[in-house]
C-alpha cells in the first residue's frame, strides 16, 4: 500500500495542475477574442485617419504615405518582431490643412504579457479537457488495477517496481504513438498524447524512488542516476511535448538529490550536476522562450548553492558555481557565447513591463544581482572562498566590460560586480584572519583585485566610451568606480597592521595621476564628448587629491587642504567652463566651514596658543580670500558670493575666539558661554546661508531648507546656554564687559542683529521682532550683571537678593523709564510712549510691592522720594509735549 500511496500522490500533484491550466485557458480565451476585437478596431481606426475627404487638400496624400502601410505590418515575420514591435498609432501631423480631417480615436490597449500568455496556455485545455478527464480515468483504472494485485499478493516489491515503471514506460509508447498518428487530431501542447507522457514520466519517478525508499532494492547511486535519466528524459521530451513536461523534468531533476539523501552530506559533483540541469533547462528555453523555465531553473540553482555551501563549507566551489550561472543565463538563452542585442535597453521600470521583449536583459541582470549578493554574504566564512570570490567578481567585471561590448543592454552588469567585490572587501573583510599573517606579500589577491578592476574601469571609459550609446555612462563609471573602491578598501582596511600608512598614500597618489593623466588624454582625445570626460577625471582628481590630503595633513590643516583644492577647482573652471569641477568648488568650500567649526573649534581655538591659533584662522582666511578675488575677476557671481560668505563667516568666527579668549581660564568647557559661542556660530551659518539664497540656481530652496535648520540649531543652543546661566548653575568668569555672560547672551544677539541690520535675515523678521529680542536678552544679561557687582562671581539664586541690589534694580528701571520716554518725546513716537508708561508703572510696582518690604529706614524713604519725583518729571514731560503738539495742530 505504500508504493501505491507514493504512486498515488506523484500522480495527483500532476494531475492537481490540469484543472488549474484549465481555468486559466478559460480566461485566456476572453483575453484572446478580446485582443482580437482591438486589432479590428485598430485597423477601422487607421483607415479612417487616413481616407482622405472632399476639403482635404492633396498634401494629405503625400502625408499618409510617411507612415508604414497597415497591409506590411499586420502580419510579422516571426513571434519575437511581434513582440519586439507592438503596434503605435501614427503620429498626427499639427497641420492647418489636416483640420477636417477625421477625429483620431485612441485604440483599445494592447493585452499584456502575461494576459498572452494565459490565453495561448488554456485554448488548448478548454478545448480538450473531455480528453484530460479520459486520460484521468485510464491512470486511476491502472492505478486501481495495481492495487488489486497487491492486496491479492499477486504482485512483490520487486512486481510493483516494475509495473510502476512498465505502466509509465507504455503510457509514454502510447503518447509517442499517438502523436505520429497526423490524420486523427492528436497534435499539440494540450492534447492526449502530451497527457499520456506527463503521466508516464510521474510513474517512471515514483517507480524509482519506491525502490530505493521503501523496499531497499537500489543504492544511492543508482537511484540517483535513474532519477537523472528520468528528468533528462522529460526535459528532452518538452522540445516534443511541451511544457508540462518541462515543468515535471525540471522540477523532479532539482529535488531528485533530497529524494535518495542518505544523510550523510552532500558531494561537491552536486555543483557541477544543477549547472548541467540549469544548462538543460537554458538549452530548452532557447529554441521554446519559455520565459518561466529558465527563472524556475535559475532560482532553483541559486536556492541549491545556499543550500550546499552550507553542508560544504570553507571551500570556494560556491564561487566557480555563481560564476558559471550567470555565464550560463547570459550566455545559452539569447545572446550567444559572444553575447550581442540590437536592443541597448538596460533594466528599468519599461523594461519590466515589457516583459515578452526584454525578458533576457531582465533575467540576466536579476540573477547577476542575486548571485552577487549570496557570494557577498558568503564570502566571510573562509579565507579562500574569500579569495576566490575575489577574483570571481574581478574576473566577471573584465568579462562584463569588454567581452560584452555588443550586448548594450547589460552595461549594468560591471556596477553590480563592482559593487559586490567593494561589499566583500569591505563590508565583509576577514581583518581577523588577516592580522595572522605576518607577510605583507599574502595582500596580494587583495591588492592586484582592486588595482586591476580599478584600471579595468579607466581604460573602459576610453575602449566603450566611443562605441557605446550611453558613453557619459562609461566616463563617469571609469571616474567614480576606482575611487569608490578605494575609498570603501580604505575604511574598512586602515587598520590593519600589515599595510602601513605610506602604501595607502602611494595608492591615492598613484590613483590621483591616472585619473588626472586620463582627464589630460580625454582633452586631447577625438572624442565627441571629451569635454565633458574631462571634466569627470578632473573632477575624480581633487577627490583623490582629498584623500592625499586627509592621509598626510595633521588635523588642524585639513581645512587649508579642501581650501586650496577648492582653489583648484576654481582655477579649472575659469579654464574651462566646467561643470561637475564646479560643484565640487561648492563642496569644498562647504566643508572648508564645517572642518573650521568641527576641527578647530572650540578645542583647539581655546585650548591652544593664541598665536599658532592666528596663524591657522589667518590662512584658511587667506586661501577663501583668494578664491573671492578669482571669482570676481573671473565674473562668476555664485562662486564670489560662495567665497565671500565663506571668508567672513571665518572671521567672524576668528573675532569670537579672540574675545573669548580674552576671558580669564578661558578653556573648553560645556557652560553657558560655551552654548553661547555655539549659538553665535550656528546664526553666523543661517545668515549665510540666507545671503546665498541670493544666487540664481537650483540649490535655493536646499540653502532656505539649511538656514532655517541652522536658525533653529542657534536659537535651541541659545536656550540650553540660558538654562545654564550662572543663576542656576556655575560661576561668571572674566572682567566686565568681556566676562562670559556677555560673550553667551550678548554675542550672539549683537549677531543676530547685524544680520538683520544687513538684510541677511527673512522677511518676517521685522525690526521690533528684532528689537524685542535683543531688549530681553539685555535684561537678563543686565539682571546677572548686577547680582555679580553685589554678589561676586557666584550669582546663584539661592543667595538671595541684597538691599543694594533692589535699590540698583529701581534705579535701572527709572533710568531706562526715562530715557524711553524722552526718546519718544524726541521721535514722536506713540508705541516708544507705551513702552516707557509701561517701565513707569513697572517700576511703581517694584518699589510698592518688593522694596517697601526689602527696605528699611532712610533706604526706603529715597527710594520712594526718587520715585515720586521721577514720575513727576515724567508727567511734566508728557504735558509739555502734549501742549507742544495741540499748538502745532492749531
Amino acid at each position: 500500500m505504500a508504493a501505491i500511496s507514493i504512486i498515488g500522490l506523484l500522480l495527483g500533484a500532476y494531475l492537481l495542475l490540469m484543472p488549474l491550466i484549465a481555468f486559466l485557458k478559460a480566461k485566456g480565451a476572453e483575453t484572446e477574442l478580446r485582443a482580437l476585437r482591438a486589432e479590428i478596431e485598430r485597423l477601422k481606426i487607421g483607415a479612417e485617419t487616413t481616407a482622405p475627404t472632399e476639403k482635404t487638400p492633396p498634401k494629405v496624400k503625400v502625408a499618409a504615405k510617411e507612415n508604414p502601410e497597415p497591409q506590411k505590418s499586420k502580419t510579422p515575420k516571426s513571434k519575437s518582431e511581434a513582440t519586439k514591435a507592438p503596434w503605435t498609432p501614427p503620429e498626427q501631423r499639427q497641420d492647418t490643412q489636416l483640420s477636417n480631417a477625421a477625429p483620431v480615436q485612441t485604440p483599445p490597449a494592447e493585452p499584456s504579457f502575461f494576459d498572452t500568455l494565459i490565453a495561448r496556455a488554456s485554448k488548448s485545455i478548454t478545448e480538450n479537457w473531455i480528453i484530460w478527464l479520459a486520460a484521468l480515468s485510464l491512470a486511476c483504472g491502472g492505478l486501481f488495477f495495481v492495487q488489486y494485485g497487491i492486496e491479492k499478493g499477486y504482485l512483490g516489491p520487486v512486481a510493483r517496481v516494475l509495473s510502476s515503471l512498465g505502466f509509465g514506460t507504455a503510457l509514454i509508447i502510447g503518447a509517442e504513438y499517438l502523436r505520429r498518428k497526423p490524420n486523427i487530431g492528436m497534435q499539440g501542447w494540450f492534447t492526449v498524447p502530451v497527457a499520456l507522457a506527463a503521466g508516464g514520466v510521474a510513474s517512471l519517478y515514483g517507480g524509482n524512488v519506491a525502490a530505493h525508499t521503501l523496499y531497499d532494492l537500489t543504492n544511492q547511486s543508482v537511484a540517483f542516476g535513474a532519477l537523472v535519466l528520468v528528468s533528462f528524459i522529460a526535459v528532452a521530451g518538452s522540445l516534443i511535448y511541451g511544457p508540462v513536461l518541462a515543468v515535471i523534468g525540471i522540477l523532479g531533476a532539482y529535488v531528485s538529490p533530497m529524494l535518495v539523501s542518505s544523510g550523510a552530506g552532500a558531494h561537491p559533483i552536486l555543483y557541477l550536476y544543477f549547472l548541467i540541469i540549469l544548462a538543460s533547462a537554458l538549452a530548452v528555453e532557447r529554441y521554446q522562450r519559455w520565459a518561466w523555465l529558465s527563472a524556475i531553473a535559475v532560482t532553483s540553482t541559486l536556492l541549491w548553492g545556499v543550500l550546499l555551501n552550507l553542508d560544504i563549507p570553507n571551500e570556494p566551489y560556491l564561487a566557480l558555481y555563481v560564476v558559471a550561472t550567470i555565464l550560463g543565463v547570459t550566455t545559452v538563452p539569447a545572446f550567444g557565447i559572444r553575447p550581442s542585442w540590437d536592443d541597448t535597453d538596460m533594466l528599468n521600470p519599461n523594461t519590466l513591463s515589457n516583459l515578452s521583449t526584454h525578458y533576457p536583459t531582465i533575467l540576466t541582470v536579476l540573477t547577476s544581482i542575486g548571485g552577487t549578493a549570496l557570494l557577498s554574504l558568503a564570502s566571510p566564512q573562509s579565507l579562500i572562498l574569500w579569495q576566490v570570490t575575489l577574483m570571481a567578481f574581478l574576473g566577471l567585471i573584465v568579462w562584463s566590460i569588454y567581452w560584452n561590448h555588443r550586448a548594450q543592454n547589460l552595461d549594468q552588469l560591471p556596477l553590480i560586480f563592482t559593487a559586490g567585490l567593494v561589499i566583500t572587501v569591505s563590508i565583509f573583510s576577514p581583518l581577523g584572519w588577516l592580522n595572522f599573517l605576518p607577510e605583507i606579500t599574502r595582500f596580494f589577491t587583495y591588492t592586484s583585485t582592486v588595482t586591476i578592476a580599478a584600471l579595468a574601469f579607466l581604460i573602459a571609459s576610453f575602449w566603450r566610451t566611443p562605441r557605446s550609446v550611453r558613453p557619459l555612462y562609461w566616463i563617469a563609471s571609469g571616474t567614480m568606480a576606482p575611487l569608490l573602491i578605494y575609498a570603501m578598501t580604505y575604511i574598512s582596511w586602515h587598520q590593519t597592521t600589515q599595510i602601513p600608512e605610506n602604501m595607502w598614500v602611494l595608492s591615492a597618489v598613484l590613483l590621483a595621476i591616472f585619473l588626472g593623466g586620463s582627464a589630460m588624454l580625454m582633452l586631447r582625445s577625438k572624442i565627441r564628448h571629451r569635454r565633458i570626460g574631462s571634466d569627470l577625471y578632473f573632477a575624480g582628481t581633487l577627490i583623490a587629491g582629498g584623500f592625499i590630503a586627509y592621509l598626510t595633513l595633521p588635523t588642524d590643516l585639513y581645512a587649508h587642504g579642501t581650501a586650496g583644492l577648492a582653489l583648484a577647482a576654481l582655477s579649472l573652471v575659469i579654464r574651462f567652463k566646467y561643470y561637475w569641477t564646479g560643484l565640487l568648488v561648492w563642496a569644498f568650500v562647504t566643508v572648508t566651514t564645517g572642518l573650521v567649526i568641527a576641527d578647530l573649534l572650540p578645542n583647539y581655538a581655546m585650548d591652544e596658543p593664541f598665536l599658532p591659533v592666528l596663524v591657522v584662522f589667518g590662512a584658511i582666511v587667506a586661501l577663501l580670500a583668494t578664491g573671492y578675488t578669482m571669482a570676481q575677476k573671473a565674473s562668476l557671481p555664485d562662486r564670489t558670493v560662495l567665497f565671500e560668505t565663506a571668508t567672513l563667516l571665518t572671521i567672524a568666527l576668528l573675532a569670537c575666539v579672540v574675545i573669548t579668549r580674552l576671558v580669564p581660564e578661558s578653556t573648553y568647557r560645556l557652560d553657558h558661554m560655551s552654548f553661547g559661542l555655539y549659538a553665535t556660530v550656528w546664526i553666523m551659518l543661517a545668515g549665510v546661508q540666507f545671503r546665498r539664497t541670493l544666487i540664481q540656481d537650483g540649490m535655493n530652496k536646499i540653502r532656505t531648507a539649511l538656514a532655517y535648520g541652522y536658525s533653529t540649531l542657534g536659537l535651541c543652543t541659545l536656550a540650553f546656554g540660558i538654562m545654564m546661566s550662572p543663576l542656576f548653575f556655575g560661576s561668571i568668569r572674566g572682567i566686565f564687559p568681556v566676562d562670559s555672560v556677555m560673550i553667551a547672551y550678548a554675542l550672539p544677539a549683537i549677531t543676530t542683529y547685524a544680520l538683520y541690520h544687513f538684510k541677511l535675515l527673512p522677511s518676517f523678521i521685522t525690526q521690533k521682532i528684532a528689537a524685542i529680542f535683543a531688549a530681553l536678552i539685555g535684561v537678563f544679561i543686565t539682571i546677572q550683571e548686577i547680582r555679580r557687582f553685589w554678589h561676586g562671581s557666584s550669582i546663584h539664586l539661592d543667595r538671595g537678593v541684597e538691599v543694594g541690589e533692589l535699590y540698583t534694580y529701581t534705579v535701572i528701571l527709572l533710568t531706562a523709564t526715562v530715557t524711553t520716554i524722552v526718546l519718544a518725546i524726541t521721535r514722536k513716537s506713540p508705541i516708544l510712549r507705551k513702552v516707557g508708561m509701561g517701565l513707569a508703572a513697572l517700576t511703581a510696582a517694584k518699589v510698592f510691592l518688593f522694596d517697601t518690604a526689602g527696605m528699611q529706614g532712610l533706604a526706603r524713604a529715597t527710594v520712594f522720594i526718587v520715585l515720586g519725583l521721577t514720575l513727576a518729571g515724567i508727567g511734566w514731560l508728557l504735558q509739555m509735549s502734549q501742549t507742544s503738539e495741540d499748538k502745532e495742530k492749531d
